[in-house]
């Protein structure tokens, strides 16, 4: 009798909330563009990254020239980076109008003032627009330069016999007994440093719990040993907007519950909490109606919020999309919960609705709703985890990636359970005080 005047009252919730749509679409709306615009920032959806465009004038032509070119486009940087080759001053016109990130313009002699370790300047320009794409091209630069350096340390004789003997012949055909001696003068370098490269002398040591790969067939049995996978499967590359999507979804959660909690103040306010006290119907009764109806708003919403973020993510299974919509619905249904408590404790419908709003959005904020775990700083990250949004989140997750196990999902529904239980007798006692006082 009991639960079917809890369902009775919990239909009248829906009808009230279904006669005033723009409070829901104001619930999940605001969750939806904020997450949209933090995805836009962060990445986007897809798997693109940010490019520098390097604007670059060659003037010297050279061999030496030409591998400083092409170290902006080796296997390593070259997903990172557009070179394009134009004039240094139109190079620095594109760069006025806010259009690439940098400009480099190689002047003629590089490669002699290379060879002779003499000093030379390149011209580079950043746009001072951009910050990390021409950080990234002037880190390049840096590196070949200490590059250049260490090479003049170690090959400094060869390089000024190759030098000497190309001034000599004035072209870069070389004799072979010239080749010879200069080959010769480089082995002699490398061995020089074979006790500080041979990889023989690096071991890889592993934990005591994990064992060490075998070797396999073919390689020595030197000590080193090199790990292979045997699946030849990859997995995607996840995208941003993915890591996004947990966050959009706990954030529509807690607006969706802040919004749900303030019912009780409407309730009380229209006289409807003291009628149905009056009633032969007890508190547990009206207090059950109230997790019923948030629970089938979750449940609804779940399923179109998931069902959009599962579409817009290929990768994810459809599968796991029953499993995601019950624990969401589940965690929300805690959050209302413990948003309810809140709003009871306060003296008005002004001050419940202040204290929600100051407790939601630091709890968003730590826990992972506005910036995903995997971009805040690991102490912040593992705060947020204990929070209730963050620890629901941390469930998620592995759902919608197929990684959860059952077991430990089961203990997870449990402990959520426990807790939800905790907060409805604690908020039963509340609103029974609130009746009697009635």
């Amino acid at each position: 009798m009991s639960f079917s005047i809890s369902m009775l009252a919990a239909q009248k919730d829906w009808r009230r909330l279904w006669r005033d749509p723009w409070k829901l679409l104001l619930w999940i709306g605001i969750p939806i563009v904020i997450g949209t615009l933090m995805t836009t920032v962060m990445g986007g959806s897809g798997n693109v990254q940010p490019r520098a465009v390097l604007y670059l004038e060659d003037q010297d032509d050279t061999m030496l020239s030409g591998f400083l070119v092409g170290a902006f486009s080796n296997e390593q940087i070259g997903d990172m980076i557009d070179v394009i080759r134009i004039p240094h001053e139109q190079a620095l016109e594109r760069l006025n109008d806010n259009d690439g990130s940098a400009a480099l313009l190689i002047p003629a002699g590089f490669q002699d003032a290379v060879m002779a370790e003499t000093p030379i300047t390149l011209q580079f320009v950043t746009n001072p627009a951009q910050r990390i794409l021409p950080g990234i091209l002037a880190e390049v630069l840096a590196m070949l330069q200490q590059g250049v350096f260490y090479i003049h340390r170690v090959f400094g004789d060869e390089i000024k016999l190759l030098r000497a003997t190309i001034d000599d012949t004035s072209e870069f055909t070389l004799s072979d007994p010239a080749i010879a001696n200069i080959a010769v003068q480089i082995n002699s370098a490398m061995r020089s440093l074979e006790d500080y490269l041979n990889p023989v002398l690096i071991q890889l040591e592993f934990p005591k719990d994990e064992p060490e790969p075998a070797i396999e067939e073919g390689q020595e049995g030197d000590g080193t040993a090199i790990a292979s996978s045997d699946s030849g499967d990859t997995p995607p590359k996840i995208p941003v907007s993915f890591y996004m999507m947990p966050s959009i979804l706990l954030m529509a959660l807690f607006f969706v519950a802040q919004g749900l909690s303030e019912d009780f103040w409407q309730e009380r306010e229209a006289g409807t909490m003291k009628r149905f006290f009056n009633s032969p119907n007890s508190v547990a009764t009206f207090l059950a109606s109230k997790v019923l109806a948030a629970a089938g708003v979750y449940f609804v919403l779940g399923i179109v919020l998931i069902a959009i973020g599962y579409s817009f993510h290929s990768f994810i299974a459809w599968s796991t999309l029953p499993l995601a919509v019950l624990w969401w619905t589940a965690g929300g249904v805690g959050v209302f919960m413990l948003m309810s408590l809140i709003q009871m404790f306060a003296g008005s419908r002004r001050g419940g609705s202040l204290i929600t709003n100051l407790l939601m959005f630091p709890l968003l904020m730590v826990g992972g709703s506005f910036f995903p775990f995997e971009a805040m700083p690991d102490w912040m990250a593992t705060v947020g985890q204990y929070t209730p949004n963050g620890w629901i989140l941390q469930q998620l997750k592995p759902i919608l990636l197929q990684q959860h196990e059952l077991a430990a999902l089961s203990i997870s529904f449990v402990g959520l359970f426990v807790a939800s239980a905790v907060l409805f007798f604690i908020l039963r006692q509340r609103i029974t005080k609130i009746a009697l006082g009635a």
